[in-house]
């Protein structure tokens, strides 16, 4: 910009000079070569700052444009809705069979596999792993309860 004012301040004491060193017949011609250098000197940064406001315009519709973009965050958002859900289910689970079977908190997980359903992600197998005094409570007991809660097959393994 300081480039640009520099060479506008110069371009004007130029023409200045010349007006007033030109003859007096000759002024006419002088005064329209010296508008026409004048108004070529203004315009000079244009064709710059129309390529500036076009590679915006571009950056701008690149952006709003970009759906695949945005499509790759709602599948993230879904898939991080899905495990927090996943994990939120294996924890109800758990604290409900601690509570139904008197366990010790931490002494049962669930590890459950999912299936795509019809109504989205279902619990396919689960399998209840006992640790500590756990492994003294009856599986049997266990495996129906979740069975007849949930639909699924369940096993039990002792860690």
């Amino acid at each position: 910009m300081q480039t640009y004012l520099l060479s506008l301040l110069g371009g004007s004491l130029a023409v200045a000079l010349i007006g007033i060193l030109a003859p007096n017949g000759a002024s006419k011609h002088i005064k329209l070569i010296s508008s026409l250098f004048l108004v070529c000197v203004l315009v000079a940064p244009l064709p710059k700052a129309i390529g500036s406001v076009r590679s915006w315009i571009d950056d701008l519709n690149q952006d709003v444009g970009s759906e695949t973009d945005s499509s790759d965050y709602t599948a993230q958002m879904e898939e991080a809705v899905q495990s927090a859900s996943k994990t939120y289910f294996a924890q109800s689970l758990t604290q409900m069979l601690e509570q139904r079977f008197s366990i010790t908190p931490g002494e049962v997980r669930c590890s459950i596999q999912w299936a795509e359903g019809d109504d989205g992600m279902q619990p396919l197998k689960i399998t209840l792993i006992l640790s500590g005094s756990a492994i003294w409570k009856n599986p049997a007991d266990m495996e129906e309860f979740v069975t007849g809660l949930l639909g699924c097959e369940c096993v039990t393994a002792i860690e």
